[in-house]
């Protein structure tokens, strides 16, 4: 008799007890699998996304550099690539606006790579808000104002009107009066003001009244006439007490002279 045997054991073959061994270790295995699959099937929803955004980022990477290397935000770049292209206009044309005055050249940069978005999609709206932050960047601190800064702000006016954006057209007005003040083109820049004032108070919108209204104080003090200056000057005054603000806080588009 075996040692450690009991009859009743002594009575089984060595086969059924092997097979009743590796019967209960297959019911394990049976039972780990099936609750692995249960799993999958439970978090399907999530697991098929991830797994197809790894692939479609993996994918995405080669051109995402690119543009990294063209001075695109990563974040940008990606969402252009991904087709997500009015995004990417929205956020280029952000972008522009904040790097005009702190990164002339890196602003010029934004713009353009906005531009080829908009231009992509045939979107004009976008393309006349990122021409007109071309203009600002172009005679922010560069020599390239007389040139492509008249030729954006220009286009950008031409899309407004083309467009009826008369909400947006008041900018480029703007940025075109001083262009030609700083010139000193006193008439032209002095007929971009008014016609931005006049929209500008049409909205009653303060933070475009105010630029027109300092502008065209300077314009009349550079003439030397003291008192025109001056009502002007108190004018917008009057804009920033209504608004309940400071000047700076006003000064939204900044002085290219």
């Amino acid at each position: 008799m075996a040692a450690g045997l009991s009859d009743a054991d002594q009575a089984v073959t060595p086969f059924v007890r092997k097979a009743a061994a590796w019967s209960w270790r297959l019911l394990a295995i049976f039972a780990a699998v099936a609750a692995v699959l249960w799993l999958v099937v439970r978090l399907e929803v999530i697991l098929v996304p991830v797994a197809l955004a790894t692939m479609v980022a993996a994918l995405l990477l080669p051109a995402v550099d690119f543009l990294d290397r063209r001075g695109a935000p990563r974040g940008v770049a990606v969402a252009q690539e991904a087709g997500l292209l009015q995004a990417a206009c929205r956020s280029y044309a952000n972008l522009g606006v904040l790097y005009s005055t702190l990164d002339p050249g890196r602003a010029i940069q934004t713009c353009q790579l906005g531009l080829d978005a908009a231009k992509k999609i045939g979107d004009l709206g976008f393309q006349s808000r990122l021409y007109a932050n071309l203009a600002v960047a172009f005679c922010s601190l560069t020599q390239r104002c007389d040139e492509e800064g008249l030729h954006a702000a220009q286009s950008a006016i031409d899309l407004d009107r083309q467009l009826g954006l008369l909400d947006h057209l008041a900018v480029p007005l703007i940025v075109l009066g001083q262009i030609h003040q700083c010139h000193g083109n006193a008439d032209d820049a002095l007929r971009y003001y008014e016609e931005a004032l006049a929209l500008a108070e049409g909205m009653d919108e303060p933070q475009l009244m105010f630029p027109c209204l300092e502008g065209m104080a300077t314009v009349f003090l550079d003439r030397g006439d003291d008192a025109r200056a001056e009502s002007y000057f108190i004018r917008a005054d009057e804009v920033c007490a209504k608004a309940g603000v400071d000047r700076d806080s006003l000064v939204v588009l900044p002085f290219l002279c």
